[in-house]
């Protein structure tokens, strides 16, 4: 195992680092003091914001620590950091994806603040993904020497813990919770997303300060910043698309709960008019027949078909009249006094003196309704109340049967449901869901209005989408490109310097070439001259023999011939011939004969005054003239 070495980063990224670094320890500092004096400022930036869970402080403190190492070059404390922070979030996501609690989100300390969390004590998946990401950089980044593809993947990889935490910081801003938090999951707090920009942006200058030894770092590194820009860009835009489509439809959804809240407050009112009349005519000719009390609220009842009955109660709280009889046989001669809740009912619509919407006191065979209880006044004497019951289910279907299509509709009493159209789609409910006070005649309902499935699907636009995933295709694209690019120019290059060094070599060779092929040529004519010279020596030889043999025979014959007219003949066509007779003998091989006729030796050279040659002088003086070749050969044979 090659044995780590310490870092050394430029004095800007060494500045770089020690200030993120410092200012996440302090980040995580403060937020663990908050838990442990149960500060919530220090946890939650506003009080509508996710808080910083006690392990996402104490991550923070740990990648902050780490990065202050990694600037001083600390290699073993850089380890110890990033294997408990690669621990922590590794931990965390097993949490999340295999929906099991390994007892690590309160093993510090006990939750205490539920704003925006789904798990108590456990770090948003974001925050989570970050510390991973965090821990195996800084386990990574601890040692020098590493390739530049390591140092690339390094630098994507704090460069996307840098998005994450700005995506998470600008999903604060536009207040749109998909992009800081997950449907079921704790939400990543703010200030954990600074943290994590921070932390992400020293550990960049970290990988910078390595990477710049190779040469083709900057460029890549470049195309890197230039993709994820563009991926970080389209993300702000699909979460502003976004945000502008959720406005667009929770509007939509307020004019439609607005809608429904006037509705249903009408639709009230027109039961409760005729009872209020009734009672009225009670009040001013007394109480009626039974008969004709009788056959008036049967009337009553016919008119609305979600009417259940109408009942008087006595001063005593007793049911004494009852119609229609069928259905309601078991509400006659009940008291409804005998309950503690029925009774302080009665007696606060008794008080006020008005009419006024309950909840159904059970008598009847709907016991999720509701009834309009009026107070009966003769004069100043209590004469009991006038209840006119409704089925809730029925008489708001009539009311809302053509409010709102396509939207889920609930009232609800306090945290007790009363009614809901629409059973499915709790996440739309949650998620869409628009809130509106039914305050009248005593009761104070809460409507809640969401659109359904089927309209967000055609409400919804594929515009976000359609931009995210272009935005990130472009990303992806322009930085296949540049890198392809970047690659293609980085081997153009190395070819090009290839083949001048081969042009170079092929012209040494040729050079090399030409010069061998002169060498031969010379060579070949240094042979063809050779031959030609041993040739012309061979002819030359086999011409000199007989002609030396003809020049001795020319010479015999002139001396035989005497003083006669044919040696004068021949001393006129060949002058001086005679005298050349006494020249000396030019031997072929100096120093090593004597002259036969002088009897000189060979070192009694002469120098022949005629022809230049040397000779042998038989009286010891230099002659002049030329010795003929006859005459030499004659001498040499002879």
């Amino acid at each position: 195992m090659p044995k780590s070495r310490q870092i050394r980063p430029t004095p800007l990224a060494r500045s770089v680092m020690l200030m993120t670094g410092g200012l996440a320890v302090v980040l995580g500092l403060l937020v663990l003091v908050g838990w442990h004096t149960r500060n919530v400022h220090l946890l939650q930036v506003v009080p509508l914001f996710a808080p910083m869970q006690y392990n996402a402080a104490l991550g923070l403190l740990l990648c902050g620590g780490g990065l202050l190492a990694l600037a001083g070059g600390w290699t073993h404390l850089v380890g110890m950091c990033g294997t408990l922070v690669l621990l922590l979030g590794v931990l965390t996501l097993s949490a999340y994806l295999g929906g099991i609690d390994l007892g690590i989100d309160q093993l510090f300390m006990q939750h205490f603040v539920a704003m925006a969390t789904a798990h108590p004590g456990r770090m948003s998946l974001n925050t989570a993904l970050c510390f991973t990401l965090l821990g195996l950089l800084l386990l990574v980044m601890r040692t020098a020497g590493h390739r530049a593809h390591t140092l690339l993947l390094a630098g994507l990889g704090s460069a996307a813990v840098v998005a994450l935490g700005l995506v998470a910081g600008f999903g604060y801003l536009v207040q749109f919770k998909g992009v800081h938090g997950w449907e079921y999951v704790t939400d990543m707090a703010v200030h954990a997303a600074l943290g994590c920009v921070l932390l992400g942006l020293g550990l960049m200058a970290s990988v910078w300060c390595q990477g710049k030894t190779h040469p083709t770092w900057t460029p890549r590194w470049g195309i890197t910043l230039i993709g994820l820009s563009i991926a970080t860009a389209t993300l702000c835009l699909w979460q502003a698309l976004l945000v502008q489509e959720r406005a667009h439809i929770l509007w939509a959804t307020s004019l439609q709960t607005a809608s429904v809240q006037r509705q249903i407050t009408a639709r009230m009112e027109a039961p409760i008019v005729p009872l209020v009349h009734m009672v009225r005519g009670w009040e001013r000719g007394g109480k009626p027949e039974k008969e004709a009390w009788e056959s008036d609220a049967e009337l009553y009842v016919s008119l609305y078909p979600s009417s259940q009955a109408m009942v008087w109660v006595d001063p005593s709280l007793h049911v004494r009249w009852v119609a229609p009889w069928t259905g309601n046989e078991t509400a006659q001669d009940l008291d409804l006094g005998f309950e503690t809740q029925r009774r302080q009912t009665l007696e606060r619509v008794g008080g006020t003196r008005t009419a006024m919407i309950t909840r159904a006191l059970g008598f009847g065979q709907d016991a999720t309704g509701f009834q309009v209880s009026v107070p009966i006044f003769v004069g100043n004497e209590f004469d009991g109340f006038l209840l006119g019951t409704f089925r809730l289910k029925s008489f708001l279907d009539a009311a809302l049967d053509s409010i709102a299509p396509g939207y889920g509709i609930a009232v609800f009493d306090g945290k007790e449901e009363l009614y809901r159209r629409a059973s499915s789609g709790k996440q739309y409910e949650r998620d869409w869901g628009q809130k509106a006070l039914l305050d009248f005649y005593g009761a104070r309902w809460q409507v809640k209005v969401w659109p359904t499935l089927g309209l967000l699907a055609g409400r919804q636009s594929f515009l976000p989408h359609v931009a995210l995933a272009g935005g990130m295709l472009l990303a992806a694209l322009l930085t296949a490109v540049g890198h392809l690019a970047y690659t293609a120019r980085t081997r153009a290059q190395h070819v090009s310097c290839v083949n001048q060094e081969l042009r170079h070599e092929i012209a040494e060779r040729q050079r090399a070439e030409e010069l061998v092929q002169r060498q031969q040529e010379a060579l070949l004519q240094r042979e063809k001259l050779a031959t030609l010279g041993s040739l012309l020596a061979s002819v030359a030889h086999e011409l000199n023999n007989p002609l030396a043999i003809i020049m001795v025979q020319s010479d015999l014959l002139r001396e035989e011939a005497g003083t006669g007219p044919l040696a004068e003949r021949a001393n006129e066509d060949c002058p001086g011939r005679g005298a050349q007779r006494t020249h000396c003998q030019e031997f072929p091989h100096p120093g090593t004969a004597t002259c036969a006729r002088a009897g000189v030796h060979a070192s009694q050279r002469c120098r022949c005054s005629g022809c230049g040659s040397a000779g042998l002088c038989p009286a010891g003086r230099q002659y002049r003239g030329r010795l003929s070749p006859g005459r030499r050969a004659a001498d040499a044979l002879g």
